[in-house]
C-alpha cells in the first residue's frame, strides 16, 4: 500500500538523515495515512501511564535540539524519554549511559547465575523503563508498512509480504507466557509465504524477502522433539530460510527497490535483513512477556535426542545479540541467553541435554553456558520423555505449564439416586 505523508516537508525529512539531534528522530504516527485507513497505532494499546507523561520541559527548543550520538538513529528508543530529568538534554548520551549502567547494576537475575554464565547476560530480567512498549511497536509498524510497500510487483504477485502483523503479531495486546525464543533454520532456500506456513507449528518464517506467519505469538506451538508433537506455550519458534545453500563470501544488496536489502555478510547463510527481522521478533516477544526471553537454538533443545536436529547452521549469534543491544541502547556485549560459541556447536551423540530436566519440571531454567557434559549412562535420549515411573511427560494446555507424570482421568459421575 502506498504511504502518503500529510502536510510534511519531504526535503526536511531527507535532511533528517544527516541530523544528529533529538528532534530529527521525532515522528508523529498521526502524520502518516495508509491509503485512507485509520492509523493502526492507537487501536490496540491503552493510553500511556501518567507516570510517563512527557513533562513541559521537553518542549523546550534546547531539549529538542539536544545533540545525540548516531546510536539513537539505529535504535527503537525515543531520544528524549518523558521521564528523564530536566537537565538530561545538556548531555543526553552521558546521562543515558549512566542511567543504563545504574539499571544493570540494580537488576540481577533472581535465579542467580550459572557457572560460566557471563555477567552481561540479562535474559529473564524485567523490561527497563526506557523501552516504551507502544512507541517501539509504533516504529516497527511504520518500518514494515514501508518495507511491504517496497516489494516489487513480481513479488506481490507471488504473494510475498512484509506486514507489521508478521512481526508484532495479530493480537498485540495479548500477553505471552513463553520463556524461550528458539531459532531454527529450514536447511533450504525456498521462500515461504503465508500459505506455506499454515499448520506447521512455527510462529514465524523469515525468508530473505518474504515473511510468513502461522499464528500469533501468544498461541501455542510445537517444533522440537521434546514437545512430543503436542502444542505448548513454553517456546517461541522462528524459522530462518537460507539466502544461500552454503556459506561463503559476503554479498552486496541487489534488491531493485530501496527499503529492502539482500546484503549478506561472509560466513553466514542469512542476510542482514533476516537478522534484523529476527531481532525485531525477539524484542516484540520480550515486550509482550514483560521481561527478556531466553534465546536458544533448535540444536540445543534437541541435543542428543534420537533423530534430533542440528540447526541453525552458520548462524552468527554474537551479531544477533549485538543487533538487539543496538536497537535497545544496551551495552554492545549484552547477551540474552545461550552462549554464541555453544550455539555454534554441532548436536553430537552422547551429550547432556539440559532441556530434559526442564521438561520434566525438575529445574526452572536451563544452563546453556560452558562446556557440554555427557549424558549419564551414555547413549541418546528418546521421546516421548518419561518420568521415573515410566509415564510420558507432555506439555499442558493454556497456562504454559508442563504436566509431570501421569494425569488420571476425571472420576466418573456418581449415579443418580435410585438408579440401578
Amino acid at each position: 500500500m502506498a504511504i502518503r505523508r500529510r502536510g510534511t516537508d519531504w526535503a526536511r525529512d531527507a535532511g533528517r538523515l544527516f541530523d544528529r539531534t533529538a528532534d530529527s528522530l521525532h515522528r508523529d504516527p498521526l502524520d502518516y495515512d495508509y491509503d485512507g485507513r485509520a492509523p493502526h497505532w492507537r487501536e490496540h494499546f491503552p493510553p500511556t501511564p501518567k507516570a510517563k507523561c512527557v513533562p513541559a520541559w521537553v518542549s523546550d527548543p534546547n531539549a529538542r535540539r539536544a545533540t545525540i550520538g548516531n546510536r539513537w538513529a539505529q535504535s527503537l528508543i525515543e531520544p528524549i524519554p518523558g521521564w528523564s530529568p530536566a537537565d538530561a538534554y545538556q548531555d543526553l548520551d552521558g546521562w543515558f549511559t549512566s542511567h543504563v549502567n545504574a539499571w544493570l547494576k540494580t537488576n540481577k537475575p533472581s535465579r542467580g547465575r550459572f557457572p560460566n554464565e557471563p555477567a552481561t547476560n540479562i535474559d529473564g530480567l524485567p523490561i527497563p523503563d526506557w523501552m516504551d512498549h507502544d512507541k517501539i511497536l509504533d516504529r516497527l509498524r511504520l518500518h514494515y508498512y514501508r518495507q511491504h510497500d517496497a516489494l516489487t510487483a513480481a513479488h506481490r504477485t507471488a504473494n510475498k509480504t512484509r506486514t507489521p502483523a508478521h512481526i508484532i503479531g495479530t493480537s498485540p495486546k495479548t500477553a505471552i507466557t513463553a520463556n524461550y525464543f528458539v531459532v531454527h533454520d529450514t536447511a533450504g532456500t525456498n521462500e515461504y509465504v503465508d500459505a506455506d506456513a499454515v499448520h506447521k507449528g512455527v510462529h514465524l518464517w523469515i525468508s530473505p524477502i518474504s515473511l510468513a506467519q502461522d499464528r500469533d505469538w501468544s498461541a501455542s506451538a510445537v517444533a522440537t522433539k521434546i514437545e512430543n508433537r503436542t502444542n505448548n506455550l513454553h517456546f517461541i519458534h522462528v524459522e530462518l530460510i537460507r539466502h544461500v545453500a552454503a556459506s561463503g563470501p559476503a554479498a552486496a544488496n541487489n534488491y531493485p527497490n530501496p527499503g529492502i536489502s539482500t546484503e549478506r555478510d561472509a560466513n553466514t547463510l542469512f542476510t542482514r535483513q533476516q537478522y534484523e527481522d529476527l531481532a525485531h521478533a525477539y524484542i516484540v516477544n520480550s515486550l509482550r512477556r514483560g521481561r527478556f526471553l531466553t534465546v536458544t537454538v533448535h540444536k540445543e533443545v534437541d541435543r542428543n535426542i534420537a533423530n534430533g536436529h542440528n540447526d541453525p547452521e552458520h548462524f552468527d549469534m554474537a551479531y544477533f545479540y549485538q543487533l538487539i543491544s543496538a536497537k535497545l541502547l544496551l551495552p554492545a556485549d549484552t547477551t540474552f541467553g545461550i552462549e554464541p560459541t555453544r550455539a555454534a556447536r554441532n548436536n553430537l551423540a552422547g551429550e547432556l541435554n539440559m532441556f530434559i530436566d526442564y521438561v520434566k519440571g525438575d529445574v526452572g531454567c536451563v544452563n546453556q553456558y560452558g562446556a557440554i557434559g555427557s549424558k549419564p549412562g551414555g547413549g541418546n535420549y528418546t521421546v516421548p520423555i518419561q518420568d521415573a515411573a515410566g509415564n510420558d511427560v507432555v506439555p499442558a494446555g493454556g497456562d504454559g505449564t508442563w504436566v509431570r507424570g501421569y494425569v488420571p482421568p476425571p472420576p466418573a459421575p456418581a449415579p443418580a439416586p435410585g438408579a440401578p
